[in-house]
Formats: structure tokens, C-alpha cells, sequence
């Protein structure tokens, strides 16, 4: 470098004489100086920039929640006008909602662009064909409109736009919007491969088959639940427009009857239905009517205005398909429509799962005011029933209750049961069919059961795969205990205790091991007992044995605390027993047997230590069996 150049500090100020600008013109060293000066400016105001980049993306943040106004808005709109950075962002996290820039006719598509397939499916309106996209190379669906009409091709964009619109996994995703140069109007969708739901329900011949697909209605009744938040009705939800993939996934399609509920005018006629009356009665009406007869409610038929809740009916009629195998309505077209609005539909089989058969119910009721109000209550009903919670639309009668009752108490309750049919038999010729009677009822019962089971099982699993082991196992004991002991169920029993909270203590008695008919607690949780044949045997909560009771007279049975905790009841089949809780056995006086001429009541009272005392002036009440 020659020694006569310009030091650093004079080049970094910018501030040149002529000589300094004649020489950095003709040295080379300093070119290269002032290029690194240039580089490290830039660098430097790169970064302000990026300072002050962040501190507007705080704002991006702020307009996205709605909260954004007055100076602040302004002052970010400013910025975005001039960083193209921070402006892409704000379009990426808050797309602009502004509609009066939307395209108001489909734009022109150049074949080319596609290698259209073979013909997958086809409706009254349009055709499906698979395709790919060779701009990408992706395979993908195309639908067609079939005929060019004017209503035609107005449902035909709607459909295309409302599914655009609604970006939900259960909804299929739109790719592209157009018309060839033909004129015909399009649009590519992501290609689900699968099967219609109506098709999955034909293929499942049984109960217990078609419960497997009830994750698909719930799945389709959240993505209908996302259509309704975005004031989108569907208007025609049948089983044939839920498509389930062969991998778990359910998307809802056909959204060419759909209705923005926020537009005043509907550019569909709507009417009271009409069509050939001989068509079938399951397949979507063309032209100007709305919907498919055998799923849509009663307003819809009758060619009034409707809201969610005519959704939240299709939706309880594709359960009731699922459950009974087939549509709620059967017959020709006008058959239908007159069953749709005066009728109802046939009862689902004995065996279906009664808290479904209540969400069928309520999701179906004629008045619109008496479903559900929404798609999101049904899928949530659905849910409690699937996870084995309480239903709400379902009202449990002492019925059902006992039932759950007679379950935990099975081998008592069968004993008395066994032993009435047989004193019938001897008074009654007309047993045969009392017998029948009950017999229908049982298998029904099971069948009912063995549904109930495999939905255990396979709840049971689903939470065990989601590391929710207490729930897994409580689950999978449920379907055991129902009779499922088969070796994949035990297995994943194990698999489930294993990772359940450890036994906080382990009691023992006199004789191990002891072979336990029945415990009870005492009312303040202190005390536990257990009957073990002829002796009941108690400890504290904390593991300390207590007195023992016994009785060499009789087998012990049931068991009770008083709720004051100082009397123990025992009973059985024919007698009761009452203990004082707290006296030495040795000391007992529950032992001897009943003298003759004394009542029965008297003489357990006698035995127990309770009866009448004379020379003490009190008495202690005694109880009858």
C-alpha cells in the first residue's frame, strides 16, 4: 500500500477532499477498502432493519386476535406499504378478508397442465376422474360439471368455493378452481382412496361390525361442526357423501347444495321437493331441489328455510344407517317424502346400545327446536358414549341402573332368579312362554353385551396407545369382567397394570390366602372388613388387624357397618346377624342356637347381644328376617 493513501478514518467519514477522491479513483487497495466499508454499512442498516422488523411483527400479532386500532394500525400499515418482508408475513398469518377482490368468474385452465385418468365415480351433476397434476407431478381427483346449465353451473361453483373455504382435515382440500377452454368448469381436489361410508356399512353385516365405523359419523359431525362456524350449512349429508380412507381418515364431500347462511339470498330454487317419484330415494335430487329424501328432516322436505339443525338431522339419520344397517326410510321417492314428514322411523334392534338409540332420537326429533342445537353438541354426545361416559340426551331408569347393580352382584342375583323360575314351574302351565319371553331378552342382552364389550376393548387400546394407563386398564378390566378373556384383551390388561400406581397395602388375615365373599367399609373410612366363610375378619385403613368375628353356626354372607361404626351386620340366606364391632370374640355373644318356644327375630337378638333388658330398664331394638 503507498504510504501517501488516505487513512481509514478519513475513507469511513465520507467527507472527501479532491485529492482523496482522485486517488481512491486510481488506487486499487482502496477500492477494495471502500467495497468492505460498503459491505459492513449495509450489513448494519440490514440488521436495523431487522430490529425494526420485529418490533412490527409484535403488531402482526396484535391485529391477528382483533385488537389492533387507531395509531398503531395506521403506523403498521405504513410499514407494511414499504417492507415487502413484514407484508408477506401479515399475509401468511391474517390473509386479507377483503371479498371485493375476489375473482367473480372461474379463470381459464390450459389442459396441458393435467394428465386426466379414468373415471372414478359419477353423480347427476358432475364426474370424478383421477388425474395428476404434471406441473407438480402429484396425483390428484378432478371433478366435471356434466351439464352446462345455468343453475347447474351455478351450484357446481358454489360447491367449489364453500369447499375451498372450509380448510379442515374432514373436509376434502381444494387444489385448483377453473374451467377448460371448452368452457367446462372444474376443480382438483386431493384423491382420497377409500370407500363411501355407505359402502363400509353394507360390508359389516352385524352390530358389532358396523360400531367399529362410529369414530367416522363423529369425525364427519366435527367437520360439519367447523362448516357451521364459518356459517356453512351442508344441506345434503348422506353416508355417500363421507368418504373414509383406507387409513383412519374421514372427509366430508359434495358440497354442491351447501348454503352460506351470512348471504340473504339463496341462488338455488328451493322449494318443496319434487322429482320423479319412482327415483330412488337415496340419490341427491338434480336441478332446483335440495337434498337426498331419505336423510333430509321435515322443513327440508316440505321446501322450508332451514338452519344447523337440518345438518344435525342428516347427521342422527347416518347414525341410524350405521346402527340399523340400513336408511331410516325405505320406499319409492314419494313414499319417503310422505314417511319424512309424517312419519317415523322403524325402531333400531334390540341389541343397539340404548344411550345411541336416545342420541338418534334427540338428533331426529321432527321440531328443529327439540335437536340438537348444533353439530358440535352431537359430535360431543358421541364422544362421552365412545370414551363410556353419561349420555345426555339419554335418561337412566332404575331399570338400567339395576342392571349395572345385578352385573356386580351376578352370582346372588342368578341364585334368586334360578330359585323363583322354579317355584313358577310348579304353579304355572303357561310357563313355556315366560320362558321364551326371558330368553329373547337375554340373548338380546348379550348381544347388547358382547357390542358393548368390543367397544371397551377397543377403547381400552386406544387409550393405552395415548399412555393413559388408568384409564386403559379400568377400560379393559370393564370388558373382562364382561366376559372378554380372550389373549390379545389379557394382554393388553397386563400391559396396562403394569404402568397403573402401585397397591398402597395388602391386608391378610388368620388363614392365607383368605377367599373373600364380600368387604365393606366403615362409614368414616377407618375400618375394613372382610367375610371369609364363617369368620369376617377386620383391619384399620392402615393395615392393623382388628377383632375377628366368628361364627361356627352358619356361613357368613353379606356385610355392613352401622353408620355410627360400633355394629357389624352379617346375613345370609336365612338369618342376620348383628356384632358389636368393637368386643373381643372370645367374649362374643353371637354363638348358641335358638331355644325352643322363642321367636326367630328374638332369638338372633338373644344371640347378638341386643335384646330387652329387664333389670337394666332399656331396650335395644331388634330387627325381623
Amino acid at each position: 500500500m503507498q504510504v501517501n493513501c488516505p487513512q481509514l478514518a478519513t475513507l469511513e467519514g465520507r467527507a472527501w477532499s479532491i485529492e482523496t477522491r482522485t486517488h481512491v479513483a486510481d488506487c486499487g487497495s482502496r477500492r477494495l477498502v471502500m467495497e468492505l466499508i460498503d459491505e459492513r454499512s449495509q450489513a448494519a442498516a440490514s440488521q436495523d432493519r431487522r430490529a425494526e422488523c420485529a418490533r412490527f411483527e409484535a403488531l402482526i400479532a396484535v391485529r391477528v386476535g382483533g385488537q389492533l386500532t387507531g395509531a398503531a394500525s395506521a403506523m403498521l400499515d405504513e410499514h407494511l406499504r414499504e417492507c415487502g418482508d413484514c407484508h408477506a408475513l401479515a399475509d401468511t398469518i391474517a390473509p386479507t378478508t377483503d371479498v371485493a377482490a375476489d375473482h367473480a368468474t372461474l379463470p381459464a385452465i390450459d389442459a396441458a397442465s393435467y394428465a386426466l385418468g379414468p373415471e372414478v365415480a359419477r353423480g347427476g351433476m358432475g364426474r370424478i376422474v383421477a388425474a395428476r397434476d404434471l406441473r407438480i407431478g402429484r396425483p390428484i381427483a378432478v371433478k366435471e360439471l356434466l351439464t352446462k346449465t345455468a343453475s347447474q353451473t351455478a351450484r357446481f361453483e358454489r360447491e367449489a368455493r364453500v369447499t375451498a373455504r372450509l380448510q379442515h382435515p374432514g373436509i376434502v382440500p381444494i387444489y385448483e378452481i377453473g374451467k377448460w377452454e371448452s368452457g367446462t368448469p372444474f376443480y382438483a381436489m386431493r384423491m382420497v382412496k377409500g370407500r363411501t361410508l355407505r359402502s363400509a356399512i353394507h360390508t359389516r353385516e352385524t352390530l358389532n361390525e358396523r360400531l367399529t365405523l362410529l369414530p367416522a359419523v363423529i369425525a364427519a359431525s366435527e367437520a360439519i361442526a367447523f362448516a357451521h362456524a364459518s356459517d356453512v350449512i351442508h344441506r345434503d349429508l348422506t353416508p355417500a357423501n363421507i368418504m373414509v380412507g383406507d387409513y383412519g381418515e374421514t372427509v366430508v364431500i359434495d358440497w354442491g347444495l351447501a348454503k352460506d347462511l351470512s348471504e340473504r339470498e339463496d341462488d338455488i330454487d328451493v322449494g318443496p321437493y319434487r322429482r320423479d317419484p319412482d327415483a330412488p330415494a337415496d340419490l341427491t335430487a338434480a336441478g332446483a331441489v335440495i337434498g337426498t329424501a331419505a336423510y333430509m328432516p321435515p322443513e327440508q322436505a316440505a321446501g322450508d328455510r332451514v338452519d344447523a339443525r337440518a345438518d344435525v338431522y342428516a347427521l342422527g339419520a347416518i347414525l341410524y344407517h350405521l346402527l340399523a344397517g340400513h336408511a331410516p326410510f325405505r320406499g319409492t321417492n314419494d313414499e319417503v317424502l310422505r314417511k319424512v314428514q309424517d312419519g317415523s322411523p322403524a325402531a333400531l334392534p334390540p341389541s343397539t346400545p340404548r344411550a345411541l338409540v336416545s342420541i338418534v332420537t334427540k338428533a331426529m326429533a321432527k321440531a328443529p327446536a327439540d335437536r340438537y342445537a348444533s353439530a358440535r353438541e352431537l359430535a360431543a354426545e358421541l364422544t362421552s358414549f365412545q370414551a363410556g361416559r353419561l349420555v345426555e340426551a339419554h335418561h337412566y331408569s332404575p331399570r338400567e341402573r339395576a342392571r349395572r347393580w345385578i352385573r356386580v352382584h351376578r352370582a346372588g342375583v342368578f341364585a334368586g332368579v334360578a330359585s323363583a323360575v322354579m317355584l313358577a314351574i310348579v304353579g304355572s302351565i303357561g310357563l313355556a312362554g315366560v320362558l321364551r319371553e326371558r330368553d329373547a331378552a337375554e340373548a338380546g342382552e348379550r348381544s347388547a353385551q358382547r357390542a358393548s364389550t368390543a367397544l371397551l376393548g377397543e377403547l381400552g387400546r386406544s387409550e393405552l396407545l395415548a399412555g393413559n394407563a388408568d384409564r386403559a386398564a379400568a377400560l379393559l378390566a370393564e370388558a373382562y369382567e364382561n366376559g372378554d378373556s380372550s389373549v390379545s384383551l389379557r394382554f393388553l390388561l397386563g400391559s396396562a397394570m403394569r404402568n397403573v400406581e402401585s397397591i398402597k397395602q395388602r391386608l391378610s388375615g388368620n388363614s392365607s390366602p383368605i377367599h373373600v365373599g364380600q368387604l365393606a367399609f366403615s362409614a368414616d373410612g377407618n375400618r375394613v372388613i372382610a367375610v371369609h366363610r364363617a369368620v369376617a375378619e377386620q383391619w384399620t385403613a392402615e393395615g392393623k388387624r382388628l377383632p375377628s368375628l366368628s361364627d361356627r353356626d352358619a356361613l357368613l354372607g353379606s356385610v355392613a357397618y352401622s353408620a355410627d361404626g360400633k355394629w357389624v351386620l352379617t346375613y345370609g340366606w336365612d338369618f342376620v346377624r348383628i356384632w358389636n364391632a368393637t368386643t373381643n370374640p372370645s367374649r362374643s355373644t353371637t354363638t348358641g342356637s335358638r331355644s325352643a318356644g322363642t321367636p326367630p327375630a328374638a332369638s338372633r337378638a338373644t344371640r347378638c347381644g341386643l335384646a330387652s333388658s329387664a333389670e337394666s330398664g332399656t331396650r335395644t331394638p331388634t330387627r325381623d328376617t
